[in-house]
C-alpha cells in the first residue's frame, strides 16, 4: 500500500459531527486542567511531551512537538547525552532521531514511523507515533523502564521472519510486546503483562562448581572517611557492600555529590542575598573556577524562579529536604543535651566515705531525677510492661533479684513519686540499680505502641521524659567509672544503654554506625576483663562465697549470652566475626554441655517464662556458632579464601536454621498465644508464643541476609573475573547471581509478609518493638541489593543503545533476534526490580516510616531513585554527573575531594566509567540465558504487583511536594550551623 494512502482519513459527515474538543488529547485522557495553548499546551511543554489536538481527522503532522518550542532551551538529560568518555562511534546518531514530522514523499520502510489510528468518542481519528528503533521517544526522557519499549523493532519476540505479524505461524499463539501493552486497542488484555515463553526459562541449580582460592576483600573497599571521622568498616557493612560494587559505588557517589553540590548553592544563594550572614563558605582556593557561586549562573541547578518557567531536573536534595531538617533539630537537641565534662575521668571515688564536694554533687543529681520521675502508677505499669515486652527479647538480669533490690532505694512515701534511698550503705550498687531502673524506664517510654490513656503521659512527654532519664543515666554512670570499677552491673547497664540507643525510633542510623561497633566492642572487651566467657562454676571462689548464690551465677551467663546475642546481630551478621570469637564462643559452651540446666533448672525458683526464653537463646547460640565460623571463613583479611569452605559453611548455617527456626510454624493458622503471668514481675503477662514466632522470624532475617550479602560479594568478585577469562568464570558468576537473587527473593517475601501483618495471628503487636529496627536494617539492605541489580541492567541497556546508534547507518550490522530479546528482557527485568522496590518502600512508609526516623530519610532517597527510574534511566543521570565531574568545573572541587575520601573515586586518574561502568565486557556474561533464569524467578514471586500496561506509561511530570522553600527557610534561619555541619559531618548524606 502506498504511503500517502495510509495517511488519507475520510472524512465524517457534517451531520455525525460531533463538537470539536479544545482541550488536547493528553491532558483530556489524563484529566488534567489544558490551557488549550496552540499548537502546544504549557502542561505538555513543561512535560516534554508531544502535544496532539482533535483536528477534523487531519492527520497528526501540525502538532508541535515541545521540543520544537524550546529548541534553544536546555534539555535536561538529553543535553549531555552524548558523553565525551563514550565509544567514538557512539555520536553517530540516526538521521530518524529528533522530532521530525511525517512526509508523504519519498519514506524508506527503515525510517517510517508507522502511524497507529485510535478512534474517539467524536468518530474523529489521530494518529500517536510508533518510533523506531532509530528515533527517540517523544517523552523526551530516556526511561530505565520505558524507553526500549519505543526503540523495539516491530516484530515478535521469537525473531520471527515476518516482521509485522505479533501471531507465531505454527502455534497461532499471541506474543505480547511491551509496546503493545501499551495500548489497549491491540486487544491486550488490562490485567498483568505475561512474560512469553522464550523470554524466560526456569532456572537450574549449579551444584557443584570447581573449588579456587579467592582474594575477596581489598582494604580501598572498607575504609571510609569523611569530616573528621575516618573507620575501617565491617566486611559486610553498608558502606563495605556500596564500595565492593562498582556500581553501586558509582550511583552512591553520585547521589552524595550532587546532594552536596545543590546545597552548596542554596547556601551560597542565601549567603549572597541574606545581609548579615557570612559570606565565608570554604572552596578550593587551588580551584578558583570551580567556586559554588558559578553554580547559580548553571541552569543545571537554578531553582524555579517561577511557575511558568520549564521544570528543572530534580535532584535528591529536592526529595530528601524534609529528612535534612529534621536532621538538623535532631542535631540542635543533642548538642543541647551532651554531658558535662566534669562527669568525665572523675578523680573522686564513689563509695560510703566519699568526697563531700562528690557527695553534695550526687545528691543535686539524684534531686533532679526526683523531679522528672513520674508518678507511682505510671512506674509500676512502665515496668510491667518492660517485664512483658522487652526483657524476653534482651533478658540480662534477674527480675526477682531487680526487684528486691528496688525496695531498698524506692521509698514509697506518702506522695504521688517514689523516693531515693541511695546514701547509706552499699552506695555504689545502689547507684548501679538507680541506673538501671533509669534504662529501663526509657527505653520502655520510647516504645511506638505507648498507650497514652494506659500509661497517662502523651508520646512528646513520653519521648522527652525519657530523652532526659538517658542523660541522667549516663552521668551517673561516668561518675560510677566503670572503666575502673568493672563488674556484673555496670556491664548490664552498659548493654541496655547500647539497646536503648539502638531501638529508638528518633535515631537516624539505617545500618550499624561504626561507633555503635566501638560501643559493643569495648563492653565486650569489659566482659572479657571480668571472665564472663567461662562459666561461674570453673571459679571456685564463686562457690565459697555466700553472697554469691545461684542468682548471681544465672546472672553472669545471662550478661555472656545477651552480649553475645547483640554481637550476633549488630556484629557477626555484618562479617564482623573472627577465629578468636569462635573460640570464646566454643569456650563458654564447653564448659556447660547443658546450657539450659545450668541456666534455669539449678535455680529452683527459676520462672517458667525464664526456661522458655532461654531455651531459644541457647538454638541463637549455636546458630552464632554456626554463623561466625562461615563469616571467619569468607571474611579473613590479608588471607586468601576458599570456595568450597564457604560454600559448605552457607550449608551448615541455612540447614541449621531451618531446622531449629523453622519458618513453615509462622504460617499456621492454629492459635500459638501462650501467655504465662508471672506474679513476681508484677503481674506480667507475656505471650512466650509470641517470643518464640518473633525469634523465628529474627534469626531467618539475619541469616538470610547474611547468605545475602555473601553470593553478592562473590558476583562482584567473578564479575570482574570473567573481564579477563569469561569462558572460565562464567559458571561462577551465573551460579552466584541466581542464588544470590533467590535468597534476596526469600528476604523480600518474609519483610513484606511481615509488614502486611502476615503474621500477626501469632506475634503480637506490642512485642514488635524490639524487631521493628531490624526491619528498617533489612530493608536498606534490599534497596541497597535492588539498585545493584537495577545499576547493571540499567548499563547493560545502555551499552545496547550505544552499539544500536553506533551502528545505525552500517547496512551490515542490522540489529540481530537475540539483541532485540536482551534489550526486551533487560526492560521487563527491570520493571520488576522497581515493582518490587515501589511495594516495599509502599509499607515501609505505611508501617515504620512515621515513628522511625532512620526509615523517614531512607524513603524519601528511594522514592528519588524510582523517579530516576521512571523518567531517566539509572545509567544515564550517573553518566551525567561523572562526566561533568571528569569534564567540567560544574562540581567543586571540595565536593570531589569529600567523594574520594568517602567512596574511594577520584578524577585524577582514570576515567572509571569509560574503563569499566561502560565497557562491555564487564557485563558480558549477564547474558540472555541468564537473564531469561532471573525473569522466571521474578514472574514466580508474589509479593509484590507484576508489570502491569501502566508500569510502561510514561510519566515525567514530578512530584508533588509541599513547599518549595521550607529548607531555604531553614538553612537561612541556621545557616552557621548548617555550614559546620556541610564542612565537616555531611559525608552521612545521603543515607544509601
Amino acid at each position: 500500500m502506498n504511503v500517502t494512502e495510509t495517511l488519507k482519513v475520510s472524512k465524517p459527515k457534517p451531520s455525525r459531527r460531533a463538537r470539536r474538543t479544545l482541550v488536547c488529547l493528553l491532558c483530556k485522557n489524563k484529566k488534567l486542567k489544558c490551557d488549550k495553548g496552540r499548537p502546544s499546551c504549557k502542561r505538555c511543554i513543561e512535560s516534554k511531551r508531544l502535544c496532539v489536538y482533535e483536528s477534523d481527522g487531519k492527520p497528526y503532522d501540525n502538532a508541535i512537538s515541545p521540543e520544537d518550542e524550546t529548541i534553544k532551551s536546555k534539555n535536561i538529560i538529553r543535553d549531555k547525552s552524548s558523553i565525551s568518555f563514550m565509544t567514538a562511534n557512539s555520536t553517530n546518531s540516526s538521521p530518524a532521531e529528533g522530532n521530525q514530522k511525517i512526509a508523504t514523499g519519498n519514506i524508506t520502510p527503515s525510517d517510517y514511523r508507522k502511524p497507529s489510528y485510535i478512534s474517539h468518542e467524536n468518530d474523529g481519528i489521530v494518529t500517536q507515533p510508533i518510533i523506531t528503533p532509530n528515533s527517540s521517544a517523544p517523552s523526551g526522557l530516556d526511561s530505565d523502564i520505558t524507553s526500549d519499549i519505543y526503540n523495539l523493532k516491530n516484530s515478535n519476540w521469537s525473531g520471527s521472519s515476518n516482521r509485522e505479524s505479533h501471531t507465531t505461524a505454527n502455534t497461532g499463539a499471541t506474543t505480547v510486546s511491551p509496546r503493545d501493552a501499551l495500548s489497549d486497542h491491540k486487544g491486550v488484555s488490562a490485567g498483568l503483562i505475561q512474560t512469553p515463553s522464550d523470554l524466560k526459562m526456569k532456572p537450574e541449580r549449579i551444584t557443584t562448581v570447581p573449588n579456587i582460592m579467592m582474594d575477596l576483600w581489598n582494604p580501598r573497599d572498607i575504609l571510609v572517611s569523611y569530616g573528621s571521622t575516618t573507620y575501617y568498616d565491617l566486611p559486610y557493612g553498608t558502606h563495605s557492600v556500596a564500595q565492593s560494587d562498582p556500581y553501586l559505588r558509582a550511583l552512591c557517589a553520585c547521589l552524595h555529590g550532587d546532594t552536596i553540590t545543590e546545597l552548596r548553592a542554596r547556601l551560597t544563594s542565601i549567603s549572597s542575598n541574606t545581609p548579615g550572614l557570612s559570606r565565608n563558605i570554604a572552596v578550593n582556593i587551588q580551584s578558583p573556577q570551580s567556586d559554588t557561586s558559578i553554580l547559580l549562573d548553571n541552569n543545571h541547578y537554578k531553582l524555579k524562579d517561577n511557575s511558568d518557567g520549564p521544570e528543572r531536573e530534580l535532584h535528591p536534595l529536592k526529595f530528601i529536604e524534609k529528612a535534612i531538617v529534621k536532621w538538623i533539630e535532631n542535631s540542635n537537641a543533642q548538642v543541647s543535651n551532651q554531658l558535662p565534662l566534669d562527669y568525665f575521668n572523675t578523680t573522686y571515688t564513689i563509695d560510703d566515705s566519699m568526697d563531700p564536694n562528690l557527695l553534695s554533687s550526687l545528691q543535686t543529681l539524684v534531686r533532679e531525677i526526683e523531679l522528672i520521675l513520674m508518678d507511682k502508677p505510671v512506674i509500676d505499669a512502665l515496668l510491667r510492661k518492660f517485664y512483658e515486652e522487652i526483657y524476653p527479647f534482651y533478658p540480662l538480669f534477674d527480675i526477682r533479684s531487680f526487684e528486691t533490690n528496688l525496695i531498698y532505694i524506692l521509698m514509697n512515701s506518702n506522695g504521688k513519686r517514689y523516693e531515693f534511698n541511695v546514701y547509706n550503705n552499699n552506695i555504689r550498687k545502689k547507684l548501679e540499680m538507680l541506673v538501671l531502673f533509669l534504662l529501663i524506664l526509657a527505653i520502655t517510654l520510647r516504645s511506638p505502641n505507648l498507650d497514652d490513656e494506659q500509661y497517662r503521659i502523651d508520646k512528646n512527654n513520653a519521648d522527652n521524659s525519657a530523652r532526659q532519664l538517658l542523660i541522667y543515666a549516663q552521668k551517673l554512670l561516668s561518675l560510677l567509672n566503670g572503666f575502673k570499677f568493672t563488674n556484673e552491673n555496670i556491664i548490664c547497664c552498659l548493654l541496655y544503654l547500647f539497646i536503648a540507643s539502638l531501638l529508638n525510633p528518633e535515631n537516624r542510623d539505617v545500618d550499624v554506625t561504626h561507633d555503635r561497633i566501638l560501643t559493643l566492642k569495648c563492653i565486650e572487651n569489659l566482659s572479657m576483663t571480668i571472665g564472663l566467657f567461662n562459666d561461674p562454676s570453673l571459679y571456685p571462689r564463686y562457690m565459697n562465697d555466700p553472697s554469691k548464690n545461684e542468682s548471681f551465677h544465672v546472672f553472669r551467663r545471662k550478661l555472656w549470652i545477651g552480649l553475645q546475642s547483640m554481637k550476633l546481630e549488630i556484629l557477626t551478621s555484618n562479617g564482623g566475626a573472627n577465629c578468636l570469637d569462635v573460640q570464646y564462643l566454643n569456650t563458654f559452651l564447653g564448659s556447660t554441655p547443658d546450657l539450659i540446666s545450668n541456666l534455669s533448672s539449678r535455680l529452683e525458683t527459676s520462672s517458667e517464662v525464664d526456661r522458655r526464653i532461654f531455651s531459644i537463646q541457647e538454638d541463637k547460640y549455636h546458630f552464632h556458632i554456626l554463623l561466625s565460623r562461615l563469616m571467619t571463613s569468607c571474611t579473613t583479611i590479608g588471607q586468601q579464601q576458599n570456595l568450597q569452605e564457604i560454600l559448605d559453611n552457607i550449608k551448615v548455617v541455612l540447614d541449621f536454621m531451618h531446622q531449629r527456626f523453622p519458618l513453615p510454624r509462622l504460617n499456621k493458622k492454629a492459635d500459638f498465644k501462650n501467655i504465662i503471668v508471672e506474679p513476681s514481675w508484677r503481674g506480667a503477662r507475656v505471650d512466650v508464643g509470641s517470643l518464640e514466632a518473633i525469634e523465628i522470624f529474627h534469626v531467618n532475617i539475619l541469616g538470610l541476609s547474611s547468605v545475602m550479602s555473601i553470593y553478592n560479594k562473590l558476583i562482584f568478585h567473578f564479575e570482574k573475573e570473567c573481564i579477563n577469562s569469561s569462558e572460565k568464570y562464567e559458571r561462577y558468576y551465573h551460579k552466584f547471581f541466581l542464588e544470590a537473587i533467590n535468597i534476596y527473593l526469600q528476604l523480600a517475601n518474609l519483610v513484606t509478609d511481615f509488614l502486611k501483618e502476615k503474621y500477626d495471628h501469632i506475634m503480637s503487636n506490642n512485642q514488635k518493638y524490639s524487631i521493628n529496627k531490624y526491619i528498617v536494617f533489612a530493608l536498606v539492605r534490599m534497596w541497597l541489593v535492588e539498585m545493584s541489580y537495577a545499576a547493571r541492567f540499567s548499563y547493560k541497556k545502555e551499552m545496547l543503545k550505544q552499539q544500536r546508534l553506533a551502528n545505525s547507518n552500517d547496512f551490515f550490522n542490522e540489529q540481530s533476534d537475540e539483541d532485540i530479546q536482551l534489550n526486551t528482557i533487560l526492560v521487563f527485568n527491570m520493571s520488576h526490580i522497581k515493582q518490587q522496590m515501589e511495594a516495599t518502600v509502599n509499607l515501609a512508609v505505611e508501617k515504620l516510616q512515621d515513628p522511625y526516623f532512620g526509615c523517614y530519610q531512607a524513603t524519601l532517597m528511594v522514592r528519588y531513585l524510582l523517579y530516576v527510574m521512571n523518567n531517566a534511566g539509572l545509567a544515564e543521570v550517573m553518566n551525567n554527573f561523572w562526566d561533568r565531574a571528569f569534564n567540567t568545573t560544574e562540581i567543586p572541587e571540595y565536593v570531589l575531594q569529600k567523594l574520594n575520601m568517602k567512596w574511594g573515586l577520584s578524577t585524577k586518574g582514570t576515567n572509571f566509567v569509560a574503563k569499566y561502568l561502560m565497557n562491555p565486557e564487564s557485563l558480558q556474561n549477564l547474558n540472555l540465558p541468564l537473564l531469561k533464569q532471573i525473569q522466571y524467578m521474578f514472574d514466580e514471586t508474589t509479593f509484590y504487583k507484576h508489570p502491569t500496561h501502566e508500569t510502561f506509561e510514561i510519566d515525567n511530570s514530578p512530584p508533588g511536594f509541599d513547599n518549595e522553600e521550607m529548607l531555604n527557610q531553614f538553612l537561612e534561619s541556621n545557616f552557621d550551623l548548617f555550614l559546620g555541619v556541610i564542612n565537616d559531618n555531611l559525608g552521612e548524606l545521603p543515607s544509601l
